[in-house]
């Protein structure tokens, strides 16, 4: 083989190396832990082979046991802030009543009565309501009928 040919192989090698090294068709090793939680209990670490510094109980034991009592209580807090906003929630969905206008209320633009009172208008009182126009009672008097009149 000539120095060319060894070296495109040699490249063709490391090539397939490099692209074989992220591609993965399995996601990485995890143990296996139960649905359910452990199937023994952590208690049972006691008889567990010495293999620290500490006895059994203090290297196995009573952490595991702190850990569940401090999940324990953070579980306790979670429900109870769950179920305060929960009431919380409940409690907002009452309907209250609204605190806008009525539909049909007078309004006027620039109406400072509540600020300068009756003495401020000018030109006399003014009616508090103007006298409504009523519409035909028919619906094509003085109008026309179409398109095409």
């Amino acid at each position: 083989m000539t120095k060319s040919r060894l070296s495109i192989w040699l490249l063709a090698i490391f090539a397939v190396a490099i692209v074989a090294h992220f591609a993965q068709a399995q996601m990485p090793y995890r143990a296996y832990s139960p649905p359910a939680g452990p199937t023994l209990p952590y208690q049972l670490d006691y008889f567990r082979p010495q293999s620290g510094v500490l006895d059994q109980y203090n290297q196995f034991v009573g952490p595991k046991e702190q850990l569940a009592t401090q999940i324990g209580s953070i579980v306790q807090q979670q429900n109870r802030d769950y179920q305060s906003v929960e009431k919380q929630l409940r409690e907002s969905d009452r309907i209250r009543e609204s605190q806008a206008a009525a539909t049909g209320t007078s309004a006027g633009f620039m109406n400072f009565s509540h600020y300068y009172g009756r003495a401020g208008m000018t030109g006399g009182a003014r009616p508090a309501r103007q006298a409504r126009q009523n519409a035909p009672s028919m619906p094509s008097a003085g109008m026309g009928m179409g398109f095409g009149s």
